[in-house]
Order: structure tokens, then C-alpha cells, then sequence
């Protein structure tokens, strides 16, 4: 299934690539309405993020909406 449009992606569990496309957007000035994780990837077996990955994502997201 291709990837949806209108939508930016990151590799799964890379907390780099999501703060690098967080920044790009808002240097840009691209409006990010939500980040949506997938907890635990299913695709080709249960794939299982690296620890703390999900805390990671919110603080950074957060920290980079108060910019």
C-alpha cells in the first residue's frame, strides 16, 4: 500500500529522523496538526521500538510546538 499524501514519514524508532523532519518543518513553516506513532510495528512480524521511543517522540514534539 503506497504511503498516504499530505502526510511525511519517518523510519520506525528513529527519534533522530523525526526531530530532523519536526525542524524542517518548522523552519519552513509547514504545519504539523499531529504526530501519530504506531506503538508496535505488525508489518512482517511484531517488531518492537526501542525503549523509550514514545517518550522520546512526545517530548520532542513538544518541546519543538513551544518554539
Amino acid at each position: 500500500m503506497p504511503l498516504l499524501p499530505g502526510f511525511r514519514h519517518v523510519p520506525f524508532g528513529d527519534i533522530n529522523a523525526m526531530r530532523t523532519m519536526l525542524s524542517e518543518c518548522k523552519k519552513t513553516g509547514d504545519d504539523v496538526a499531529a504526530v501519530i506513532l504506531e506503538p508496535i510495528q505488525g508489518e512482517g512480524g511484531v517488531i518492537l521500538p526501542p525503549t523509550g521511543i514514545c517518550r522520546r517522540c512526545v517530548n520532542c514534539a513538544t518541546s519543538l510546538a513551544r518554539c
